[in-house]
């Protein structure tokens, strides 16, 4: 049996929904509280995370640095779009979490880099999930929100400048409404 995954390794969307996009930073601290969360270089930087002190100094986010550049093994593989993003990076922590059996959630929100999993790193599909899905597993599984914060959150994602379309955050409410 696989122990259950204490740790996420997310693009920078996901915690600019919550620092920028629905300036709600208390929400992604809850979450924090239950994981670990492992930063790369490039996502570290797109956030800003010098800036936030919260972030900076929280020993529950762990920055990777970069005297393991896990990203470079997927870069001959990767758009230059996805690359630049520091999506590679994501997914290439993610590849070796997964062959060094350490279990964990991957947080990926551009479509480009979930299809590039989801076509060539197949075995990864089970631990990619996107922002407001991670959200629902939060108050699904790991009880962390109420149903009708979780709601009003996705309300707040669904008014902001977040992108996802309308299908996928309906079909994610549903799937809270009916947990």
């Amino acid at each position: 049996m696989q122990k259950e995954p204490h740790k996420i390794i997310a693009d920078s969307s996901f915690y600019l929904c919550f620092l920028d996009d629905i300036n709600d930073p208390d929400f992604l601290h809850r979450i924090i509280e239950k994981f670990d969360l492992y930063i790369t270089p490039i996502v570290e930087c797109e956030i800003k995370i010098e800036k936030n002190k919260s972030l900076k100094e929280n020993k529950k986010i762990i920055r990777i640095g970069n005297y393991i550049a896990f990203g470079e093994i997927l870069k001959p593989f990767l758009s230059k779009k996805i690359i630049d993003k520091g999506e590679h990076e994501v997914i290439g922590l993610g590849f070796h979490f997964f062959m060094i059996g350490v279990p964990f959630y991957l947080v990926i929100d551009d479509e480009e880099a979930r299809s590039f999993v989801r076509k060539n790193l197949s075995f990864l599909s089970s631990c990619l999930h996107g922002t407001v899905g991670l959200i629902c597993l939060c108050c699904c599984y790991f009880k962390i929100f109420s149903k009708s914060e979780t709601m009003v959150t996705f309300n707040k994602i669904e008014n902001s400048k977040f992108r996802i379309s309308k299908e996928i955050l309906y079909k994610i409410k549903n799937a809270v409404e009916s947990c």
